[in-house]
């Protein structure tokens, strides 16, 4: 797998999870509207849950970092190796301009 279809996998799956939260809060928000008292639980709740969510996702931001730190310390910066050529061989351009003549005039 390529690192663009791996990119592009992990952007769909994105989408799909937070289509799938859309649809949960709409209805969570649809009942909790019906009465004050359990809209103040879900007001409540979501605010507990949005900052935990929060530090979770700080959480391992910084891990990650820490990770990629290391990781990158013990990398070793090393020369390219120099290429002549890709593809197929150049073709050698003609001076003259070729004129098509039909079979009658060589």
């Amino acid at each position: 797998m390529t690192a663009a279809a791996s990119h592009l996998d992990k952007e769909v799956l994105e989408t799909a999870k937070v289509c799938s939260l859309s649809v949960a809060c709409t209805n969570l928000c649809l009942f909790a509207t019906k009465n004050e008292q359990s809209y103040m639980i879900a007001l409540d709740e979501i605010q507990r849950l949005t900052l935990r969510v929060e530090q979770m996702v700080a959480d391992d931001e910084s891990a990650k970092r820490a990770r990629n730190y290391v990781l990158q310390a013990s990398m070793k910066l090393k020369d390219s190796v120099t290429v002549n050529s890709k593809g197929s061989s150049k073709t050698v351009k003609h001076d003259g301009v070729k004129n098509r003549k039909c079979s009658k005039c060589f």
